[in-house]
């Protein structure tokens, strides 16, 4: 996870958190709980449904919205 977050730190919001501010704002059971709930679409989805359920699982995501807006 700190693999992630270091190369995530450069990504959000272009750059302007390190990853050890980063690190602080993560709320780690909140994102392995989203992250099995993706792992789990997967056994239950075939793969030509996947993308769409992925996509919906992701709409319904904190700042979701400029997501689907493509807003920052």
């Amino acid at each position: 996870m700190e693999d992630a977050i270091a190369d995530a730190s450069l990504e959000v919001m272009n750059g302007i958190y390190s990853q050890f501010q980063l690190a602080e704002m993560v709320n780690r059971t909140e994102l392995i709980t989203t992250a099995v709930k993706f792992l789990q679409l997967t056994y239950i989805y075939s793969a030509k449904e996947l993308p769409t359920i992925i996509a919906q699982t992701l709409s319904q995501l904190p700042g979701a919205e400029h997501w689907q807006n493509g807003k920052k």
